[in-house]
């Protein structure tokens, strides 16, 4: 005979008071209840796991006007804040609708936060482009533009004497044109057009190379020795 007695309403409701569990399973693994203060499914007492089935979930707010998530069977996953969606897995990725902030409480000299954009090839080869960065916007045409474009390549897999390349390019007359890269096998950095530098010193850099209109092995070469005064 329990001391809080179980009882039905009117509506045929039945009521359970606060600390009262409802109890499945021959150990009464999975337990359902009211403290009082906030309500419990808890399965902590089990072995196994909580599992949930359903074709669609949907998640909304006690009001019932506002959605919070949304899981669907061989679809989506939608999150949303104060109503608004946020974030949405894709079939080939996901979505995040607003800003994205990387945030690390670290307190020491360790790296943190990190953006790794990590390829895991199981045929990792030359020339593969691993990833890039896309500025995209509209034209006023309401046309999707890439303007402006961050990617690496890589230019030797080869264990050991890994080589890459980064390049920067920027839409230029309606074509995204490669603007800057970095060679990492050649040590070497390409400008694809003039270098305009105003009110700017280059220190520590005793040596410029000078590729002529064809990119192949012969260059021109600006060497300065140490000055031992100020030369113009």
């Amino acid at each position: 005979q329990a001391s809080k007695a179980v009882t039905a309403d009117a509506n045929g409701d039945v009521l359970f008071p606060d600390d009262e569990k409802l109890k499945i399973g021959t150990g009464g693994d999975l337990q359902i209840y009211h403290n009082g203060s906030n309500s419990y499914i808890d399965e902590g007492s089990g072995t196994g796991a909580l599992i949930f089935k359903s074709n669609f979930f949907s998640f909304r707010n006690a009001a019932d006007s506002a959605q919070t998530a949304i899981f669907s069977e061989g679809g989506s996953v939608r999150l949303f804040h104060n109503g608004a969606d946020k974030f949405n897995t894709l079939s080939d990725g996901a979505k995040v609708f607003g800003d994205f902030t990387l945030q690390n409480s670290d307190a020491d000299a360790n790296v943190n936060p990190s953006l790794i954009l990590d390829r895991q090839s199981s045929s990792p080869a030359d020339s593969d482009v691993i990833g890039e960065v896309l500025f995209r916007g509209k034209n006023d045409a309401d046309e999707a533009v890439e303007y402006a474009q961050i990617s690496t390549e890589i230019r030797d897999a080869s264990d050991g004497t890994e080589d890459s390349k980064l390049t920067a390019s920027v839409m230029r007359g309606g074509t995204l044109t490669q603007m800057v890269a970095f060679n990492g096998g050649a040590g070497q950095i390409y400008f694809s057009f003039a270098l305009n530098m105003q009110k700017n010193n280059i220190n520590q850099v005793n040596q410029i190379n000078f590729e002529g209109s064809t990119d192949d092995t012969n260059e021109t070469t600006l060497t300065v020795v140490d000055p031992t005064a100020d030369r113009t």
